[in-house]
């Protein structure tokens, strides 16, 4: 039998067949009847044309059904291109186009929306689980001969960049993310009960909604994310492992704080997508009693490093230490690897790689140095061996011959009382080259003057931002992580008038 994804979601059908394998609202499924409705879901799609190497689009918000879509998709060998359902039309065409997507599945509720897509695309309905259990005919539960290393999903890269490239995971990747970047290394056995809570068009949601058949666990999934409903599932079903991402954790830590809840049936979180403040990974020990880690990576990479909080922890402002499998240099600007404390731009070797930006052997290329993936973020590796994250190397402040990490100035802008979120970004100067400009959100009056005299009595001079623009809100993806250019782009044609612009 082919160690292929549904191979080993069938090993653990045979063997607890009546254990609970997903929750979603009040529906629950065992194994035996996820790996029925997936099959009569995949027939579905072998009805409409799917074969082998398909490229399938999926527009849909979490769902049972979409995460039934994985198992089917698995066990045919189609290649599933998750689409966000706000993208626009033209959006949709553009990606599609960039993926060669042949058909586009759609939730049934989103269907209204997306009629003129129709006049472009192969447009189906993704069959409703209910619709699905009523499917008569045979359920007869099949070994899939795919490959382990034939691709399986082509997903957008989800950082800070205008420009995303769709990058291809296989199904070997999927499987090695979800268990040595996720059971191993995190100790989840069968008996843990995990929770997604992040899109599942994005590459988190996709893992979180497969590891738990893969080790023989449950999942439960939520519709959408709210401190309210995340806490209310987790505490109702028994949830004992879940990763969320940062922006998770600080709403998450606004509320149990406010309602004074304690949550009792988790065991272990971890924080993804983007670095946690110092400030709240101290306030999460405080509240949470569950041991609590943060890990860095990216979606090329999967998981890199990996780094338990607790009291007396002297490397709370790092990412962590290398997974077992992983290698991790720091390289200059030649791509030469630095000493220990010296800066540089972070590149990582691992197991967990994806397969290539698809059909952009080009850009594939130049994302290496010998076997190592060059992520873009700029950090360093003490003696110790751990990992500390400064940035994106593009975020950057060129301000002559220094380099200006714009999050060295956002932790100490955030200190300031009344700043509730705040972004730095990098202003063209004629002599310095560049100079740093703070966009910041409050729902308090905040004099300038107070913030620029804050800022010189707690940074260098030249870190202290050259002005400060007063904005509703910082842009940012569905992860949460902050979109840079769109603030640039904002903020561009405002400051004209006063003879700047952002680069």
């Amino acid at each position: 039998m082919k160690k292929n994804l549904y191979n080993l979601f069938l090993n653990n059908v045979r063997k607890s067949p009546e254990k609970t394998a997903y929750k979603f609202e009040d529906i629950v499924l065992t194994y035996q009847q996820t790996a029925d409705v997936s099959f009569k879901l995949s027939e579905y799609l072998r009805s409409i044309g799917v074969k082998p190497g398909t490229h399938v689009g999926v527009i849909s918000n979490n769902a049972l059904e979409f995460s039934l879509l994985f198992w089917s998709a698995a066990y045919l060998g189609a290649v599933l291109v998750p689409l966000m359902p706000s993208y626009q039309d033209e959006m949709i065409k553009s990606l599609s186009q960039a993926t060669d997507i042949e058909l586009i599945l759609v939730e049934k509720n989103l269907l209204p929306g997306k009629k003129q897509l129709a006049e472009n695309f192969k447009i189906f309905p993704l069959p409703k689980f209910a619709d699905l259990m009523q499917e008569t005919g045979d359920s007869t539960i099949q070994e899939s001969d795919v490959e382990p290393e034939a691709p399986f999903i082509i997903t957008l890269t989800s950082g800070s960049t205008s420009q995303p490239k769709p990058i291809v995971f296989s199904q070997a990747t999927k499987i090695a993310r979800s268990i040595n970047g996720a059971q191993e290394l995190y100790e989840i056995t069968e008996n843990d009960v995990t929770v997604v809570s992040t899109p599942m068009y994005h590459s988190m949601g996709m893992r979180m909604s497969i590891l738990p058949l893969l080790i023989g666990a449950t999942g439960v999934i939520l519709p959408r994310f709210s401190p309210t409903l995340w806490v209310e599932r987790v505490e109702k079903e028994g949830v004992t492992f879940a990763i969320v991402v940062s922006n998770q954790i600080e709403a998450l830590l606004d509320f149990l704080e406010r309602e004074n809840i304690n949550i009792r049936s988790l065991k272990k979180l971890v924080s993804s997508s983007y670095t946690l403040k110092l400030e709240t990974k101290k306030r999460f020990l405080e509240r949470v009693k569950c041991r609590f880690y943060e890990c860095y990576g990216a979606s090329e990479i999967g998981i890199a490093t990996s780094i338990e909080f607790q009291e007396g922890n002297t490397k709370l402002d790092s990412v962590g230490e290398p997974l077992p499998y992983v290698d991790v240099k720091i390289l200059d600007e030649h791509n030469r690897p630095v000493p220990f404390g010296q800066e540089g731009e972070i590149s990582v070797k691992t197991i967990t790689l994806y397969s290539g930006y698809y059909k952009n052997e080009a850009a594939t290329k130049q994302s290496f140095w010998e076997e190592y993936f060059k992520t873009g973020d700029v950090g360093y590796i003490d003696t110790d061996g751990f990992l500390y994250y400064r940035g994106r190397e593009k975020d950057v402040i060129k301000y002559g011959a220094i380099n200006l990490y714009p999050g060295d100035i956002e932790n100490v802008l955030l200190r300031f009382k009344g700043v509730k979120e705040c972004a730095v970004v990098g202003v063209e100067d004629k002599y310095l080259g560049e100079v740093p400009l703070a966009a910041i959100v409050s729902d308090e009056k905040i004099e300038k003057k107070e913030l620029r005299k804050f800022c010189l009595a707690n940074l260098a001079d030249y870190q202290s931002p050259v002005d400060f623009v007063f904005i509703e809100a910082i842009p940012k993806n569905e992860l949460g992580k902050v979109q840079k250019f769109k603030l640039r782009e904002s903020l561009r044609e405002d400051y004209k008038a006063k003879k700047m612009h952002l680069v």
